[in-house]
Parts: structure tokens; sequence; C-alpha cells
């Protein structure tokens, strides 16, 4: 691949990274009612050519790194980056990230579940059932309705699995 249509991917890629921070979006009162989260996918890679993935996915994590520095932007940043670790498969790196943005949450809202869940099942994927069902174990005392946490844990109890 030429370098200059390898920089031009880049650069669209970063380019629709930092602008799908979604700038000054609040959730709540901007939803309709009976709407109480969004799912936003980070990105999805289509392309045809080796490793452009991979290239593609670096250039993610570089620009979620630097949007930590944001402290409007910092946990949903440290979100992205931990689904960014996970789909390369660095479990360790996305579990402490994770872990990290939840001892910086408080609030027990929509991002700390999606946090929450999201480290859930980064420690499934590493085969850590009983580590994950508690992370949604916490999400269910509060919110059985949020994604499929409910039949996640309802599997685990009836000795299934989710």
């Amino acid at each position: 691949m030429k370098k200059s249509k390898l920089s031009a991917l880049l650069g669209l890629a970063s380019l629709i990274l930092a602008t799908s921070g979604c700038v000054g979006y609040k959730l709540g009162s901007n939803l309709p009612p009976g709407i109480t989260s969004v799912n936003i996918p980070v990105f999805t890679i289509e392309a045809k050519e080796p490793g452009m993935e991979t290239i593609l996915t670096g250039a993610a994590i570089q620009e979620f790194q630097k949007a930590q520095g944001n402290p409007n932007r910092r946990i949903a940043a440290m979100n992205y980056l931990s689904q960014c670790f996970a789909k390369r498969k660095m479990f360790e790196l996305a579990v402490r990230t994770l872990q990290n943005a939840l001892k910086e949450k408080l609030v027990f809202d929509d991002e700390k579940k999606d946090l929450i869940y999201n480290l859930g099942s980064v420690l499934e994927a590493m085969g850590k059932k009983d580590e994950a069902i508690k992370q949604f174990e916490q999400i269910y005392e509060v919110d059985i309705s949020y994604k499929d946490v409910a039949a996640r844990v309802d599997a685990f109890y009836a000795g299934g699995q989710p």
C-alpha cells in the first residue's frame, strides 16, 4: 500500500474517532421517554487489506489514549480504549483500564453500568466466569433490564451458560 493512501486512511480514522466523542452530548434529557441508554459501537473495520485492522485499531488506541487527558471525556475514552485492547486480545490491559475507570466513576449511572458490563465481558472472554458473574450481579442488583444481564445471571444460577 502506498504511504499516502495509508496516511489518508489513518487521518480519516483519526477524524472519525475524534468526532465520535459526541462533544456536548448529554444522555437523559435528550432521550425519548422509555429509552434509558444508547449503544454506539466504537468502530467496525471491514478492510480487505492484510494488517489494516491492526493499523486502524492501533490508531484508535492512540486517539483514545490522548482523549484520556480531557477530564470531560476521560472515562468514556478509557471504556473505548479497553474495548480496543480486548479486540486485540490484550485482556489484562482491558481489565486494568476498566478497573481504573471504575475507580474514578463514583455515580452508578448507565456509564458505570457499561464499564462494569464490559469488565464482566472481558473477564468472561478470559475464562474467569466467577469473576465475570460478580460484575454482572452488580448491575442485576440495581437494573435487571440492562442489556442481557438478567439472562447471564439467571443462566449462571441455573447452572447453564449465558
